[in-house]
């Protein structure tokens, strides 16, 4: 996964706040949708990361911080609307996180 850095919405100290990160969706192989939609993912790779960034974006530095299971859930939500609300992606990864 490539990282991203990615402005996090104005916190109450004014300043302006960044997360760095990769981001990996883990995909479940036996799932009965997986053959129908593991190509599009790599079609659809503008339109994920643009999920990813929309989500995180609506977020604060202390929400990112506090929250971060909850922020995974929801670009997890948003990207499975983008596939039939499918559940073959299974989980969404972040690793090298950085804030700040």
């Amino acid at each position: 996964a490539d990282s991203m850095t990615i402005s996090l919405k104005n916190s109450e100290d004014g300043s302006a706040h960044y997360a760095q990160i990769a981001v990996s969706l883990q995909l479940n192989k036996q799932h009965k949708d997986y053959k129908k939609y593991v190509e599009s993912l790599t079609q659809n790779e503008s339109l994920i990361k643009d999920t990813i960034i929309s989500v995180i974006t609506t977020h604060t530095i202390e929400e990112f911080q506090k929250d971060t299971e909850g922020i995974k859930n929801e670009i997890l939500t948003k990207l499975r609307y983008y596939f039939d609300n499918s559940d073959f992606i299974y989980k969404v990864v972040f690793s090298d996180v950085k804030s700040y």
